[in-house]
């Protein structure tokens, strides 16, 4: 075997490794953003359930709960999974927060692990006002 032929076989095991180096890379990386997006996807539709939950609230009892009565038993019968600390972010230490302003005014945060729907990474919040 010639030396030129030495160099021509380490050349294709160099780079048939190099493509399967990259190949792996760009999956791995691939699927974080897939998991992520998904994620993020559940944590928008889950803070719409608790929209959804806190306004059956505000029109059985016409004002919304206290920050105490939020956590509590009492809204499971108003939310289809509760407690929503169950979520937890992987971009936070939790994927949601509740701030009841007034008895017709809440703020509902969430955080995202990646942008999506118009949300931007990190925490976003939304405002309900009666």
């Amino acid at each position: 075997m010639q030396f030129s032929d030495l160099k021509t076989n380490l050349f294709k095991t160099v780079t048939v490794i190099i493509v399967a180096v990259i190949f792996l890379w760009s999956t791995s990386a691939g699927w974080s953003k897939g998991k992520n997006l998904a994620e993020a996807e559940q944590i928008i539709a889950n803070a719409d359930s608790l929209t959804k939950g806190l306004d059956f609230f505000y029109n059985d009892q016409d004002r919304y709960p206290t920050a105490v009565e939020y956590g509590s038993s009492i809204m499971t019968s108003y939310f289809k999974a509760f407690p929503p600390h169950d979520f937890a972010s992987s971009k936070c230490a939790e994927s949601y927060s509740y701030k009841r302003n007034s008895a017709t005014e809440y703020v509902l945060g969430f955080c995202l692990p990646i942008a999506s729907s118009g949300f931007v990474q990190g925490w976003n919040s939304s405002v309900q006002n009666r």
